[in-house]
């Protein structure tokens, strides 16, 4: 009888201690942003559970859990944490914004959004995009990657000038959009895409604070800068590429040439101008003669950024060398760009930024238009002249006695071509004042200087030809 009260007493201590081991309390407390503000709707999970509960509009949550739980906080946009709970009965966390979160903030017409906020159309390019693609110019960046924007050449030598659109053609006598660089008014194609952190495009009417300007869709450019408290870093890339034809047209060689305007001549009751035909071959290949193989192109860029508690800096420099396809050393496309940006906290309540950009580029183009076009040349010179005669000197085309109407490519190479020269130094400088809590005045001055030089070599020349 005694062995048996016995075990019931054990197993009545047994059954109290695990309870007192397993019982739940009830835990209260608040889930605040960095800044302190409440976060309603964060989720609270009692870790190894399915049991879970929300903060309501002031942050607050309740929740029952074993005293020597953990408890897990998250929210959407922010970094979850985990909190032991150690018999705690109230726990207030604050939660961070996660990595994720920066990633999806967009630069808008207003300011800057959460990018699951934006209601209108918005594309972004970031930098990491421009990492991979690495363009020569920073509005290749667009083509094919953002939808409702077309980019076209409007030639295919160095360092030209490319069209965008975005959605259509505008009616206002000015189809190209408003470009915005760190908040003034600015051009795309001078900048070096290295230094570009987003480039945010807006379609709708997103754009409509910026005006009748932004008709034609808004192109907001965010430039690097360094970041608080962080060492300083260099950062140095480099690449070079070689460049050649993908493929030329068909044409017709020497003696194909040769029997076809032989015939030609048959046709109309006239001598044969090639009455053997069977020594010219396949002839000179112009577009051989005119287009260049493994043509460089040569990039470097270095950039040194960082920032203290206080102070936010970038500097960088770039040269970009890229010579031209056709016509060897007349055409090409040279850009050097220097930039600095700063940041400093002057107080608790001033702001002082300023970004300065100076661009330098040289092109040399060769004539692209109408029949002096070297190219066309190129694709119809007759196969059956040679580039050059007995003296070096470029060939002068026959007349009309063989049917031709071309002049040779070779010689507009080295008379006719032309230079274009421009420099520039550009910026802003801004100061933003928090008057109180989440109101803040900013103000910015842009300013620009430029000039350019453009020279054209035509030397007189009898080229041949019809």
């Amino acid at each position: 009888m005694l062995a048996i009260k016995l075990i019931i007493f054990c197993f009545f201590a047994t059954l109290f201690s695990v309870y007192g081991q397993a019982q739940n309390v009830s835990i209260n407390g608040k889930v605040l942003d960095e800044s302190g503000l409440p976060i309603p709707g964060a989720s609270i999970l009692i870790k190894g559970t399915s049991n879970a509960t929300t903060t309501d509009f002031d942050g607050n949550y309740q929740i029952k859990a074993a005293s020597d739980g953990t408890l897990i906080f998250s929210y959407l946009g922010y970094a979850s944490i985990q909190e032991a709970i150690n018999g705690r009965k109230s726990i207030e966390v604050k939660l961070r914004p996660g990595t994720q979160s920066l990633q999806e903030v967009v630069v808008i017409g207003y300011g800057s959004q959460k990018k699951r906020e934006v209601t209108g159309a918005v594309s972004v390019v970031d930098s990491k995009t421009l990492d991979i693609l690495k363009p020569v110019r920073i509005e290749q960046a667009l083509q094919g990657t953002v939808s409702g924007v077309n980019v076209t050449t409007t030639s295919g030598s160095p360092g030209a000038a490319l069209d965008i659109r975005i959605r259509g053609i505008a009616t206002n006598g000015n189809a190209a959009p408003l470009v915005i660089i760190d908040g003034y008014i600015g051009e795309l194609g001078l900048l070096n895409p290295n230094d570009v952190e987003t480039m945010t495009v807006l379609k709708d009417a997103q754009a409509a604070i910026y005006g009748s300007a932004a008709a034609n869709g808004v192109i907001l450019v965010t430039t690097k800068t360094g970041k608080k408290n962080s060492k300083g870093k260099i950062s140095f890339n480099t690449y070079t590429g070689f460049q050649e034809t993908a493929r030329t047209l068909p044409t017709l060689n020497a003696t194909q040439y040769a029997l076809l305007l032989n015939e030609s001549y048959a046709n109309g009751g006239k001598a044969l101008p090639y009455p053997n035909v069977s020594n010219l071959g396949r002839g000179t290949d112009w577009q051989r003669e005119v287009l260049g193989r493994n043509v460089p192109i040569i990039s470097h860029d270095l950039t040194f950024s960082g920032g203290s508690e206080k102070i936010t800096y970038a500097v960088s420099g770039s040269h970009l060398d890229q010579e031209g396809i056709v016509g060897g050393d007349k055409s090409g496309f040279l850009r050097n760009t220097a930039r600095v940006a700063l940041g400093a906290d002057v107080s608790d309540k001033l702001k002082l930024k300023s970004n300065v950009i100076y661009t330098y580029f040289d092109r040399r183009t060769l004539l692209e238009n109408g029949n002096a076009s070297v190219l066309l040349n190129a694709v119809n010179a007759p196969s059956v002249l040679s580039p050059y005669d007995a003296d070096g000197n470029a060939t002068v085309f026959p007349g009309g006695t063989l049917g031709n109407e071309m002049i040779n490519p070779l010689a507009q190479i080295d008379n006719t071509y032309n230079n274009y020269n421009f420099k520039q130094i550009s910026g802003n400088f801004g100061l933003d004042y928090t008057l109180f809590k989440d109101f803040v005045i900013s103000s910015n001055l842009g300013f620009k200087s430029a000039n350019s030089e453009s020279k054209s070599f035509a030397k007189i020349v009898d080229y041949g030809g019809g």
